[in-house]
């Protein structure tokens, strides 16, 4: 796993009373989950790799055997004879053996902090002379300040931090306050010595998401608008068998390929899903876990949005195809309440184009790092047929596995 890239910044751990020492270091800081945005999402089985699963992975355990006989690959029980590793997102969010977690971290600007302790410090003062200069020198524009507390309630040397937030500004207000923090909602940060061995150890091993292992263990067909609208149209039928058909065929399809598509049907359909008895069957206890459904609960259009976003496949294409399902629904919503307005209309919000472009342009980064030649394809008539609907979906799915 190769550690992606933080910001070095200094850390004011602790403002000692009565002494009025400060107590600082340099931390590494992310705005995201440094272990799970390590993880790669797309695994190329080797003869002879040695697997661990973390526990709670959704990974299928039965599926797993098939693979490794294919790909001549092992599942192995303990981590020290591993060589390749799949973690999922929660189990990377529990892993305090390698970063802290600050919820409402106060980043303050460098230059508003060095005028802070200026003001509330003699000048030459030998308990402070080291933090300046080393403030002085950072390269961040910001000071981690974890003790704002002590600062903010008794101050240093009596002199209080307070701090503002640009979302605690009032523009209207004709003498505003000055902004003299960062905006932020949680940072993660790698602060002990453990920590740092911790990722160290990790540089040289394989760490993937189990999306990856599910791509592999899933491949085949693929819901696209025409499978969509064959599924939609067994879970509108009144036979409880055709509602089986259509689960089966969800659960076996290709899921990071087929996840818009399987998002609308469950947002349609949750309440089909849920009086099925299929959907305690193994294949789609995986499906759910997956995209972190449960069968007794809906979704919402926002909920479909998130769960894209979850799993990095928020783009362009998949945007488009929820937006016009939103569409619909705003539109029924609003005309239902009005006679005299009719809807137009429906754009995302900024964050979520932002979040798109993101997306679209890893997709990209992808697509041109693994560019080859495509092998030679027999273009006589007849040599390549599409698959029909049954052929790539309900006729051809592996059936689902009671527990």
């Amino acid at each position: 796993m190769k550690k992606p890239q933080g910001r070095k910044v200094i850390m004011i751990d602790t403002l000692h009373k009565p002494e009025n020492t400060i107590t600082y270091l340099e931390v590494e800081i992310f705005d995201k989950n440094p272990l799970a945005k390590g993880l790669q999402r797309k695994y190329i089985p080797k003869a002879g790799d040695r697997i661990f699963i973390y526990p709670d992975s959704n990974i299928p355990r039965f599926k797993l055997k098939k693979f490794c006989d294919a790909h001549k690959v092992s599942i192995s029980k303990a981590k020290e004879t591993a060589n390749v590793f799949f973690m999922d997102d929660e189990t990377a969010n529990k892993s305090q053996d390698y970063f802290h977690v600050d919820n409402y971290p106060h980043l303050v600007y460098r230059e508003y902090f060095l005028d802070y302790l200026k003001r509330a410090t003699k000048v030459n003062d030998k308990r402070y002379t080291q933090l300046i200069i080393d403030l002085t020198n950072s390269t961040d524009s910001a000071v981690y300040v974890e003790d704002y507390y002590t600062f903010r309630e008794q101050g240093l040397n009596k002199y209080k931090l307070d701090l503002v937030r640009p979302d605690e500004v009032d523009d209207e207000d004709p003498q505003p306050e000055v902004t003299n923090c960062e905006d932020r909602n949680r940072i993660y940060f790698i602060k002990t010595e453990e920590q740092k061995k911790a990722f160290a150890d990790l540089e040289n091993k394989d760490f993937y998401h189990p999306d990856a292992m599910l791509a592999l263990l899933n491949e085949g067909s693929v819901v696209d608008k025409e499978m969509y609208d064959g599924i939609m149209n067994l879970f509108e039928s009144s036979d409880k068998n055709d509602h089986k058909v259509a689960m089966e065929a969800m659960a076996n399809c290709d899921y990071q390929k087929s996840a818009v598509y399987l998002l609308m049907i469950f947002y349609h359909h949750q309440n089909d899903i849920y009086n099925s008895e299929t959907k305690t069957h193994v294949n789609f206890k995986s499906y759910l876990n997956f995209f972190k459904l449960s069968h007794g609960r809906s979704i919402s259009i926002d909920d479909m949005i998130d769960k894209l976003k979850d799993k990095r496949l928020l783009n362009s294409s998949n945007l488009t195809i929820v937006m016009k399902e939103a569409k619909k629904v705003m539109k029924a919503s609003l005309e239902s309440d009005t006679e005299y307005f009719e809807f137009t209309d429906v754009a995302p919000v900024e964050s979520i184009q932002l979040e798109v472009e993101e997306t679209d342009a890893e997709e990209a980064a992808a697509i041109q790092s693994q560019v080859t030649i495509a092998p030679t394809l027999d273009s006589s008539p007849g040599a390549f047929q599409q698959p029909s609907f049954v052929e790539i979906g309900l006729g051809n799915t592996e059936p689902l596995l009671d527990l």
